[in-house]
């Protein structure tokens, strides 16, 4: 049995006997998808400009490096997160309530389908953000921007940052270094030790003292001078000597206030550096006011960029006609196939 095939112009003939049903089923998409159409909501675009700065002399730059930090910033999901919970996104987008984690990642998976960061041929970064309220849209692409500057300036002036939080321990070490000081000052009054001038004048009595516990010796004095010397060389070498100054408690006072001097000298060394590098972050981070140079901030705009009606319509009546066309060229074909079959049937 041969099967009937169509050629193109056996098509207008069939489109002809068909017109009524084709053209209803045409009118149907039009009328349909125009409906469809115009109740879809309209979606604006806001778009801010910027180039990042240069973390070495602030200046714009278009080095590959800056500008894929930016981006990898940008999108990142602690800033997608942050702008979620600001603008209580989950409610906008009827996710959920605020606080609900799964409203919040479904939050976050919309505002990501709807947020757009493109470098583009120009060297400049677009950050860009759709929705129906274009006064949202503008709001969502200038917090966006700044967002991106927080996180930024927190990577780039790390150190900065950094040694504000380091200055949180002045106070601690503060109470240390007075503690150290009055222990050292007790610890003078309990050697006597308070001048380098006191160990030559130890040493200079000593010496005195032991010739002439060596002259009284050797001349016959009496007992009672050699006695009265003895315990002045003791006095004067001896922590029980009796003397507040001993050569003895000399050496062990020395040793100890040492050790103290140590002590409160690095203490003192680490308040000096905690406050020089506090007051060169106050001073880097007061002259810096962004580490992003915004060419344009997102304003709210008046053209929607979505949905195209005309387009949806113009698209749902071509793919209308084309499927019907098919299908009735196939029904079309299976009957002409099934008249010579009948009547090559036997009666």
């Amino acid at each position: 049995m041969a099967v009937r095939s169509y050629s193109l112009p056996d098509v207008w003939p069939i489109i002809n006997r068909w017109k009524t049903l084709l053209g209803a089923a045409v009118a149907l998409a039009f009328v349909v998808s125009l409906l469809a159409t115009f109740l879809l909501p309209n979606i604006y675009k806001s778009t801010a400009l910027f180039y990042p700065a240069n973390p070495e002399n602030g200046q714009p730059s278009t080095r590959g490096e800056d500008l894929d930090r930016i981006l990898t910033i940008g999108q990142s999901q602690p800033v997608a997160q942050a702008l979620v919970l600001r603008f209580r996104l989950q409610e906008h987008y009827g996710t959920g309530q605020p606080g609900d984690p799964a409203a919040t990642e479904a939050a976050i998976e919309h505002f990501k389908q709807h947020m757009a960061l493109v470098h583009n041929e120009r060297d400049v970064i677009e950050a860009s953000f759709k929705d129906a309220d274009r006064q949202v849209a503008a709001a969502v692409a200038n917090a966006l921007v700044a967002a991106i500057d927080t996180s930024n300036q927190r990577l780039t002036l790390h150190t900065h940052y950094e040694a504000l939080e380091q200055y949180k321990l002045y106070p601690t070490l503060k109470k240390t270094q007075i503690k150290l000081r009055n222990r050292l000052i007790a610890a003078r009054y309990h050697y006597g030790i308070f001048t380098q001038e006191q160990t030559r004048y130890l040493i200079r009595e000593i010496i005195r003292t032991e010739n002439e516990l060596r002259q009284a010796e050797g001349s016959g004095a009496s007992a009672a001078k050699i006695a009265g010397l003895r315990r002045a060389l003791r006095g004067l070498t001896k922590i029980d000597g009796g003397n507040t100054l001993s050569l003895e408690g000399y050496v062990e006072g020395s040793d100890t206030l040492g050790s103290m001097y140590a002590r409160l000298d690095n203490v003192q060394k680490r308040l000096d550096k905690l406050q020089e590098d506090y007051d060169a972050a106050k001073l880097a981070l007061k002259g810096r006011s962004s580490s992003l140079y915004v060419i344009q901030p997102a304003y709210p705009t008046g053209e929607k960029v979505s949905p195209k009606r005309g387009l949806v319509v113009a698209a749902s009546v071509v793919v209308t006609f084309v499927l019907s066309l098919l299908l009735i060229m196939l029904l079309e074909l299976y009957r002409a196939n099934q008249v010579p079959a009948t009547s090559a049937s036997p009666a």
